[in-house]
């Protein structure tokens, strides 16, 4: 507002979700106005910068014809562009009929180059928030499903190990050398696996 010399200002941003451009900030607006807060304003001239992607002034009877003319007798929107796509509008307001010129388009410009640095920085922000938090949410449901496979495994290993440790110790019946053998080494790999199992963890990042 300062920049521009206006009394009255505010700044509209464009809902990702509903893409309609809601209330963000304002500056003197009267409470009729400012309790739109969160919420579309329409401010008549608003929405013709939406669509346009060019800054508007105007001021006079021109203004008459929108809402805005209640504020004042001179106006001017800014949009708030990234890659060409209007993602926010800044407008302000004159009471007295002085028209805003060059000078004030061009600083309202960098002014809203500037909002568009900061808001890509800010949604960037949030995005690698949002994954890191979806990342860790991922990890951890990939840590419980582990541990229900770690727990289906040993479960199914013991009930592989008691059977055959009957077996080896003669209690289903006698065995040759060679059945002893084979099954004594089948029943060290199965314990070896089942130490591994019962002790493996998934790996901390």
């Amino acid at each position: 507002m300062q920049v521009a010399g206006a009394d009255l200002g505010w700044l509209l941003l464009r809902d990702d979700r509903t893409k309609t451009f809601l209330l963000t900030a304002q500056r003197n607006l009267p409470e009729a106005w400012a309790k739109k807060m969160g919420q579309p304003l329409d401010d008549g001239i608003s929405a013709l910068v939406a669509l346009s992607g060019e800054s508007l002034l105007i001021h006079g009877d021109p203004l008459q014809k929108f809402k805005v003319a209640a504020l004042g007798r001179s106006a001017a929107v800014t949009p708030i562009k990234v890659r060409n796509e209007v993602i926010g509008l800044m407008i302000v307001v004159r009471r007295a009929q002085k028209a805003f010129g060059e000078t004030e388009q061009t600083l309202l410009e960098a002014v809203a180059d500037y909002a568009s640095i900061s808001l890509v920085n800010e949604r960037l922000f949030r995005t690698i928030q949002q994954n890191a938090e979806a990342a860790r949410s991922g990890e951890k449901q990939q840590n419980e499903l582990f541990q229900s496979l770690r727990k289906s495994a040993q479960k199914e290993l013991d009930g592989i190990l008691y059977p055959l440790g009957l077996i080896l110790t003669g209690k289903t019946g006698p065995l040759n050398a060679e059945q002893r053998q084979a099954l004594s080494s089948a029943n060290a790999a199965l314990q070896r696996l089942s130490e591994v199992v019962s002790q493996n963890r998934p790996a901390e990042r």
